[in-house]
Formats: C-alpha cells, structure tokens, sequence
C-alpha cells in the first residue's frame, strides 16, 4: 500500500498560520501596527484614518474622522508603520477584555474596537494541528524483535 502524499496546500498553510501565530505572540509583549489614513475634501480637511495594532495581548481597531480648517495633510490616501514598542503582556486584555465603544479626545472623537488576541490565534491553530495529525498518523508503527530464549543444556556429563 502506498502513501498519498500530504497535500502542499496544508503545509502552505500550515506555515502561514505559523507565521501570524509568531507575528501575535510578538504582539503580546510590546505594541505595534499600521495606520491607514485618507484625506479628502479640498485641500484634504477630511481626514478619516484607521489604526490597527497589535497591542500587549490585544487586537486594537481605532477609526476616526477629523474635520480641520487647514489643509495640512495630504490629499490621497497613506499608510504608516507604527514601530514596536515593548511592553509587558497584561492577562486581563488576553483573556477576557472585549471593548467597542466611542472615545472622546481632545483632538476629536474617535471609535476603540479590542478584542484578545487569542481569537486570531485559535483559527490559525488548525491548520498545524491538522499537519501534526496527519503526520503522525503517517508513522510507522515500531516493530521490535522476536526473543528467541535458548534453552539450557546441562553441563553434567
């Protein structure tokens, strides 16, 4: 009987979940993320900007939209990096820490959508899992050795 293969697909997967699950354990410990902004309106007096970031055990969603009277930022839409920031990991925003409400700021309002990180990190669990399985379904069972016991013979003449 011969083996089927395990499908490339599952092992693609199985790395890419790989890598987001290093990416969020990163995100456990410190902060970091992207800010996607578009301006629009003349001369870009509308800005509306979305920040999503991994943040020590939590995934963070801020969106706002901020009217100014100047145009100071650019027309067109932007992305920035928000660089790494360490931090020590907080078990309360890990386990159970749900939010999803409207902040208001001095520079405007703006909407807190969090959630714990472990809700990226289950789903991206089962693709390994289900690699590992298969793979050791794919072992070989250990045979060992037959004992022969030899049987005595008598010294005595």
């Amino acid at each position: 009987m011969t083996r089927r293969p395990m499908s490339k697909w599952l092992m693609v997967w199985s790395v890419i979940s790989l890598l987001v699950l290093v990416v969020l354990l990163v995100g456990c410990f410190g902060t970091f993320g992207v800010t996607v902004s578009n301006s629009r309106g003349l001369n870009g007096t509308v800005t509306d900007s979305a920040e999503i970031a991994l943040n020590a055990g939590r995934v963070r969603i801020f969106t706002s939209t901020t009217v100014t009277s100047n145009g100071t930022y650019p027309h067109g839409p932007s992305l920035r990096w928000d660089g790494y920031r360490p931090d020590l990991p907080d078990i309360k925003r890990m386990v159970w820490e749900f939010d999803a409400h409207p902040l208001t700021l001095p520079s405007g309002q703006v909407f807190l959508f969090a959630f714990p990180i472990w809700m990226i990190a289950l789903p991206c669990l089962i693709a390994p899992a289900i690699y590992l399985r298969r793979r050791f379904k794919k072992r070989p069972e250990f045979e060992g050795f037959a004992v022969v016991e030899l049987g005595r013979t008598s010294a005595a003449g």
